[in-house]
């Protein structure tokens, strides 16, 4: 579906739930006391950079988990309602011609928002270029 590619993600991501599993992290699921005595229990600069790693590592998995298992629900959810207001700005319109205006599907509309990211993929692309060739120019 050459919306969803548009849109950046896999066709079957945007209409199809994906599970994805929770990382383990024992370190952030540590209750504050706990991790309080455990800060009280560092012997020096060295355990507490070794714990500063591991946090870092979790929160990094806990990033990328929501990356992965968020990300095409709410790019769904953001299509979802572009349809919604497609549909209620049209009926809403007390001058419409009912017999004259077909309502979008969901897929014409992701359709067009794919098509509409291209073109200002495509944009930012020119503009990129065109900031280079001036820099060399000027330089």
């Amino acid at each position: 579906m050459k919306a969803a590619r548009g849109l950046g993600v896999d066709p079957g991501e945007l209409f199809r739930p994906k599970v994805t599993a929770l990382p383990r992290t024992p370190l952030t699921d540590t209750a504050p006391e706990k991790l309080d005595e455990r800060l009280s229990g560092l012997g020096g600069a060295k355990e507490a950079g070794e714990l500063l790693d591991k946090i870092r590592e979790e929160e990094l998995d806990l990033e990328q988990f929501l990356i992965t298992a968020l990300n095409p629900k709410l790019l769904r959810a953001r299509l979802y309602r572009a349809a919604i207001l497609d549909r209620w700005t049209k009926l809403t319109d007390e001058q419409r011609d009912p017999d004259s205006n077909r309502f979008k599907t969901v897929s014409e509309i992701a359709e067009e928002i794919g098509a509409a990211q291209e073109w200002l993929r495509g944009l930012r692309q020119d503009q990129e270029e065109q900031k280079g060739r001036v820099s060399n120019t000027s330089g």
